[in-house]
């Protein structure tokens, strides 16, 4: 059974079955604990984050852009037109890669 708690402040609570917490704010903004640790944050603006529990994060912008950050430090940032560039932490050099036909 689904549980839903609404707050004075306009926040929204939603329990679902399987333990998932999503909470809706006034604001519009939304945020999902997954029971596996996955965090996933939605903002007004269209950006979706997701944290991982193994500590990689993934960000989603409406224009199609995804950054990935690793726990080791890289950033791979994926373009809308399939271009990738990585940095990486210890020499924060950036890698371009042409799209992989």
């Amino acid at each position: 059974m689904q549980i839903e708690k609404h707050f004075g402040d306009g926040t929204k609570e939603i329990i679902f079955p399987d333990g998932t917490i999503k909470c809706i704010f006034a604001d519009g903004e939304e945020e999902s604990i997954f029971t596996d640790g996955t965090i996933q944050r939605i903002e007004k603006n269209g950006v979706k984050a997701i944290e991982y529990a193994s500590g990689q994060k993934d960000i989603l912008f409406p224009d199609g852009t995804r950054v990935r950050e690793y726990p080791d430090g890289r950033v791979k940032k994926t373009y809308p037109d399939g271009k990738t560039e990585t940095t990486t932490a210890n020499d924060n050099e950036s890698r371009y890669m042409e799209q992989q036909s």
